[in-house]
């Protein structure tokens, strides 16, 4: 067997174990991104552009003032910012978020509104949180510069911190 085609058998190898990882952490965290890349400057200095987060499932009650949520914006890329407040209306939980290291929250990123109807909401609704960044001790549990292949090889993801 020649080199090219032993490097692309390892190439197909890679993926396919890539591919199997995902899919148990996306099982083991209950949530559909369980590994998230920092694309910007937002949350200094918790997190830092290139970090490579884990993110875990968590139920609407289970979110609280300070913890740092990954979820949809309404452009598309995923957004990973801290929680600064959480408002109850009725049944549906809305959660203002802010990036650490921005002045503002993220309603001046036009957040706080329905996607589909364009609006206002008093925050992130639930329906488009994907999870909380996986902390330990008031630690969060990071790789740095891991995130940086991420966003190369898969820039059409979005994964991002604004």
């Amino acid at each position: 067997m020649n080199k090219a085609k032993k490097e692309a058998i390892e190439w197909i190898k890679a993926i396919i174990e890539a591919i199997i990882i995902l899919t148990v952490l996306k099982f083991l965290l209950k949530t559909n991104v369980p590994l998230a890349a920092v694309a910007s400057g937002s949350m200094l200095p918790t997190l830092e552009r290139g970090d490579l987060v884990i993110v875990r499932g968590v139920a609407p009650d289970d979110v609280s003032v300070g913890d740092i949520i990954v979820y949809k914006s309404c452009q598309g890329p995923l957004i990973i910012h801290r929680v600064i407040k959480v408002v109850k209306v009725g049944s549906q939980y809305y959660y203002v978020t802010k990036g650490d290291n921005n002045p503002d929250s993220d309603y001046f990123l036009g957040q706080f509104v329905d996607c589909r109807t364009g609006r206002p909401l008093p925050g992130v609704p639930y329906e488009r949180v994907e999870g909380e960044v996986l902390e330990t001790f008031g630690y969060t549990i990071k790789v740095p510069y891991l995130g940086y292949v991420a966003l190369f090889a898969f820039p059409f993801l979005w994964w991002v911190s604004r």
